[in-house]
C-alpha cells in the first residue's frame, strides 16, 4: 500500500476508488436497471408493476450498500500500544491467517466457510491507540456482510489479551 493511499484512507475512512473500481463494483447494477427498463412495457400491457419496481429498487439499494460497506474502515481504540506485528501474532492464534505486513498496515485473512470464500482484513495503525479495520471478500461473491462480525471478533480478541 502506498503512503498516499494510506493517508487517503486515514482521512476518509474509505478505500479510494477509481473509474475501473466503479465499473467493477457497480456492474451488477445492470440487472436492476434492466428490470426497471421493463416497467413501461409491463405497465402498457396492464400488468401489475409494483413488485417489479420494489425488487429493482431493493437490488439497487443492496448493491450500493454492499459496495460502500466493503470500502469503509471502522475505528477501533486499543487499550494497549501494540505494533502491527504483535497484533498479527495475537490474531493468528485466533483463527486468522497472516497475509502481509508493511509499514503500519497489516493484512490478514479468514478461512473459507460454507457461506464465504474468506475475507481479506486490512488493519491500519493510525496512532498508538487507534487502528482502522476493513473487511472485503476475497472472492467476488455478491455481498459478504461479514464486516461487522469480523470487526467484533477482532475487537473481542484484542480486548481479551492482557
Amino acid at each position: 500500500m502506498t503512503e498516499k493511499k494510506k493517508q487517503y484512507i486515514i482521512k476518509n475512512l474509505k478505500w479510494p476508488i477509481g473509474f475501473t473500481g466503479y465499473l467493477w463494483n457497480y456492474f451488477s447494477l445492470f440487472v436492476p436497471a434492466v428490470l426497471l427498463s421493463i416497467v413501461p412495457t409491463e405497465y402498457d400491457r396492464g400488468r401489475p408493476i409494483a413488485g417489479l419496481i420494489f425488487i429493482s429498487l431493493f437490488l439497487i439499494f443492496l448493491i450500493i450498500y454492499g459496495v460502500e460497506t466493503e470500502r469503509t474502515f471502522k475505528k477501533l481504540t486499543l487499550t494497549k500500544d501494540w505494533s502491527t506485528s504483535e497484533i498479527a501474532k495475537i490474531l493468528e492464534k485466533n483463527t486468522f491467517s497472516f497475509v502481509n505486513q508493511t509499514d503500519g498496515v497489516l493484512e490478514i485473512g479468514t478461512r473459507i466457510s460454507a457461506f464465504s470464500w474468506g475475507e481479506k482484513i486490512t488493519i491500519i495503525k493510525v496512532t498508538k491507540d487507534l487502528i482502522l479495520i476493513n473487511t472485503q471478500p476475497t472472492g467476488r461473491g455478491f455481498i459478504s456482510f461479514k464486516n461487522k462480525a469480523n470487526y467484533n471478533k477482532i475487537k473481542a480478541i484484542l480486548a481479551a489479551v492482557k
